[in-house]
């Protein structure tokens, strides 16, 4: 069979040939040596490649991890987000936007209804002109209120003011407003909740109504019972202050003993009806609290009272007032009275602590008491004594509170709103 020749070409590049034989093996390691270098270097590539590719599938698998998981947070939000707005569309209040201009960007369902507007008729309106009047019925510019809250919307986190509806009506609102800001600290935004409030604000007038009509009946007794005074100090206590004098002139006269008698007896009796008669002027209106006020009036109070017969009253006074209403410190003497009175005859109280403090733009007045004490449920409807005080309170714009243990004595308190003599003058 002919064929190809098969040899090997043992010669270096130089052209000289090897006939050493160990010289052709040593040439042959070297190339095997070489071989094998060359077959580490791309098995190391080949390996480190492979490494690679496990680090990237790694990386693959992690995101493909985490967009799973941002699809399904997304999926949540976008959830939460519609059932926000179901709730937002549903409420039975008045939820609204307006930009930092005061224009409407949003208004749900109930807003719309309530106020009598479209969509197209409301958003990217003005609120004042819509739903806001330019001026209050009070005289309060609403104009200006409007643009303050777009400022300063934290301010006004808890606002009432009258709006308006499609058709005029007035309606007071309760609102509660949230600014939301920009990157640069700017309102861009208020969320406006607003609820009505027109039946309790209706209802405030009323009792602002029947308060300005008790107090003028207040006002009207307190007339007639200086008048009473007046007359009776200028009527009967000047003629029984003549009479004593004309008394004493007859003392100093020659008489039998028996006219003597008779005659210093009437002038006894006289004198007596004098200091009863100062007695009840002081009662009606006490000159002290006239002259001096309702502190000065209490101590004056306490004073009169003889210091041997108990009980023994304590008054602590923390006030910075110098002068109260009248008809106000006409009310907290009364209410004294009337209390210490109660403690002397019924208590058998050892003592009696009376406290006057001003507080926060109110009176606080107590009188404490350490003695029998009684059941509320057991007094009858002609104590007149523990109603009227209450009545007084509620009359004067405050409240009165009685608690009695039988046993344990009893503490009136009464908190007033507190009037200065010049609020009213």
């Amino acid at each position: 069979m002919g064929g190809i020749p098969f040899f090997v070409d043992y010669s270096f590049s130089g052209g000289a040939e090897m006939n050493d034989p160990k010289q052709v093996e040593t040439v042959k390691g070297e190339d095997q040596r070489t071989a094998m270098t060359g077959a580490e270097h791309v098995a190391a590539s080949i390996e480190s490649s492979a490494d690679e590719c496990a680090a990237l599938r790694e990386e693959v698998c992690r995101l493909r991890a985490d967009a799973t998981q941002n699809q399904a947070r997304l999926a949540e939000l976008q959830q939460g987000e519609a059932k926000y707005r179901e709730l937002v569309e549903e409420s039975c209040s008045v939820v609204l936007c307006m930009d930092s201009e005061g224009n409407v960007t949003y208004a749900n369902r109930h807003a719309l209804s309530f106020f009598g507007f479209g969509q197209d008729e409301l958003l990217g309106k003005h609120v004042v002109g819509t739903i806001v009047p330019l001026v209050e019925r009070s005289g309060r510019d609403l104009a200006e209120l409007i643009h303050d809250i777009c400022e300063h919307p934290e301010r006004y986190q808890d606002n009432e003011n009258e709006n308006v509806q499609q058709d005029g009506t007035r309606r007071w609102m309760a609102w509660t407003n949230k600014g939301i800001r920009d990157a640069s600290g700017r309102p861009k935004e208020i969320v406006c909740i607003g609820n009505d409030i027109t039946d309790r604000k209706e209802v405030e007038e009323v009792l602002r109504s029947e308060q300005a009509r008790l107090r003028h009946l207040l006002e009207w007794q307190q007339y007639e019972l200086n008048l009473v005074a007046y007359e009776i100090h200028d009527g009967l206590a000047q003629l029984l202050t003549a009479a004593a004098m004309q008394l004493q002139a007859f003392d100093a006269m020659e008489d039998d003993d028996g006219a003597k008698k008779a005659h210093r007896l009437g002038r006894d009796l006289l004198d007596r009806a004098i200091v009863e008669t100062r007695r009840l002027i002081s009662d009606l209106r006490p000159p002290v609290l006239e002259e001096s006020g309702i502190v000065s009036a209490i101590q004056e109070l306490i004073r009169q009272r003889d210091s041997n017969t108990p009980p023994k009253v304590e008054f602590v006074c923390d006030t910075r007032f110098t002068r109260l209403d009248p008809l106000l410190e006409n009310g907290l003497f009364r209410m004294v009275q009337e209390a210490l009175n109660n403690a002397a005859r019924h208590s058998r109280s050892d003592r009696v602590r009376i406290t006057l403090r001003q507080r926060s733009g109110r009176i606080r007045l107590s009188v404490r008491d350490w003695g029998n004490g009684f059941e509320l449920s057991s007094v009858g409807d002609n104590r007149f004594g523990l109603e009227g005080i209450r009545e007084r309170a509620r009359i004067l714009g405050g409240e009165a509170k009685i608690k009695s243990t039988p046993g344990q004595g009893t503490l009136v308190r009464v908190r007033l709103p507190l009037i200065s003599a010049r609020q009213t003058t």
